[in-house]
């Protein structure tokens, strides 16, 4: 229940579902039991709080899940699924809205394979204080969901209109990886160049200050683009766009270079590079903001110390 799962929680909450939250932060699960999860609006500053049940481990929910939503950093998405497996049964969906590749092919180890779903999520905020998660979220927003097996059965309609009905733009899509690999620009060329400069989107990606940000995201996304293509999914350059300085928003890398913790680096950049040598398809930005980013998260403990 970070940032994307507190959002989730609110939407399928309003559409009706009885929402379990589960997260190792302590202070965060304490002030949901307390007070709910507030949410907060991203533009008017509207404060809507939710009911939910919060735990700190799965094996306390004492129930079954319909479904598993796993939202947690790639890094910990073996720890975590297997903690919640006890929550699950032969018939629970597993959904997955991960940033980047690979979080599925962990979840097929560990959870029977017609029952996962996979997607990505245009969707961002920030968790402000315990209990309380900003939520950006506008007309533009959407969450787009497919299945492994390519089947979109009873149980997954069901789900899909739970999330409708709460107002979630929530969109069932055999093209999948085509939207994933989408999210992927966005993320490859955002989060680590934000996290690496110290900077928000608007300062980043704003071509009147100055370009050298601009010109590096578009040579990631380059390469992203030619990784994809060489996997056999259609994808064409041209998402990166200028964005005005009033965006200050610190993508979810820069938040955890931030805060001092480890990234989905793995997962986002380095994968790119990963797939780039599977196909014979160069990708040295990829591989210098993978490279930086490692750099910086194995020191951050030595960080402006001259000793």
């Amino acid at each position: 229940t970070g940032i994307m799962g507190s959002i989730m929680a609110g939407f399928l909450t309003d559409g009706g579902a009885d929402v379990y939250c589960v997260d190792t932060y302590k202070e965060h699960v304490d002030a949901i039991n307390e007070k709910g999860l507030t949410l907060e609006h991203y533009i008017t500053g509207e404060l809507t709080n939710y009911k939910v049940k919060a735990f700190t481990d799965a094996s306390q929910f004492g129930a079954i899940m319909d479904v598993l939503i796993v939202l947690v950093k790639g890094p910990v998405t073996r720890m975590a699924a297997t903690a919640a497996k006890c929550a699950t049964n032969e018939k629970t969906l597993i959904l997955t809205l991960q940033n980047g590749v690979g979080n599925t092919e962990v979840l097929e180890e560990i959870f029977p394979r017609e029952n996962i779903m996979y997607g990505c999520m245009m969707v961002s905020g920030k968790v402000k204080a315990p209990g309380l998660v900003m939520k950006k979220y506008s007309a533009e927003s959407y969450v787009s969901i497919g299945s492994v097996t390519g089947e979109y059965t009873d149980a997954m309609q069901e789900f899909t209109a739970v999330c409708a009905k709460g107002g979630l733009n929530l969109r069932f899509c055999k093209d999948i990886d085509r939207e994933i690999w989408i999210k992927m620009i966005t993320n490859c060329t955002g989060n680590p160049i934000c996290g690496i400069t110290r900077l928000p989107v608007g300062r980043m990606l704003n071509t009147e200050i100055v370009d050298s940000g601009y010109q590096i995201s578009l040579q990631i996304e380059r390469e992203v683009v030619a990784v994809a293509n060489a996997m056999g999914i259609e994808l064409e350059t041209g998402h990166i766009k200028p964005v005005p300085t009033t965006n200050v928003h610190y993508p979810s890398m820069a938040q955890d270079i931030m805060a001092k913790r480890k990234t989905e680096i793995d997962n986002l950049n380095g994968a790119v590079v990963r797939y780039g040598k599977k196909y014979g398809v160069p990708t040295p930005f990829n591989e210098m903001a993978t490279l930086l980013v490692k750099t910086i998260e194995n020191n951050y403990q030595f960080q402006w110390d001259a000793d």
